[in-house]
């Protein structure tokens, strides 16, 4: 892939450009979830889908990260994008656990409390996507909680 694309994946164009990037990148890929719900995926299908998509956020990010001049650029929005499905892996996808996930979600990556912030002064890469993972994982567990506390099916 040319540099060119690779900087146009990693920041969707415009969209890292814009305001509130981070969160409208997640907005994009509700359809994705929507999507996947309709084929009807097995936990481990998903579970399969979404580690190709972190990885292909890993090699976007690793090769678009050398033209931005600080370490985590909010207009690199690939992370968000290739992280955000995580916090769904194994939680049933309806309206209500999307709705809170993705608050869960940005909430978490927004104000980086405890591990996600560490993650996040990593630097490079590393701490580009981890702090994501780490964020969409700490969503899916309070996703579980309520799933399971309210019987979302």
């Amino acid at each position: 892939m040319s540099d060119q694309l690779i900087q146009h994946i990693a920041t969707q164009g415009a969209v890292g450009y814009g305001s509130a990037p981070g969160t409208v990148a997640t907005i994009m890929m509700l359809p994705l979830l929507w999507f996947v719900r309709s084929m009807g995926l097995s936990t481990t299908e998903y579970g399969m889908l979404s580690v190709l998509l972190f990885a292909f956020g890993w090699y976007v990010t690793a090769r678009a990260l050398p033209y931005f001049n600080e370490p985590d650029p909010s207009a690199i929005v690939i992370d968000e994008m290739s992280c955000f499905v995580w916090a769904f892996i194994g939680v049933p996808i309806c309206w209500q656990t999307v709705l809170i996930g993705f608050v869960f979600f940005r909430l978490l990556d927004i104000y980086k409390p405890l591990v996600i912030g560490w993650i996040d002064q990593m630097g490079g890469v590393a701490g580009v996507m981890l702090d994501d993972l780490a964020a969409a994982c700490v969503a899916q567990l309070c996703l579980r909680l309520l799933v399971s506390y309210f019987g979302w099916i």
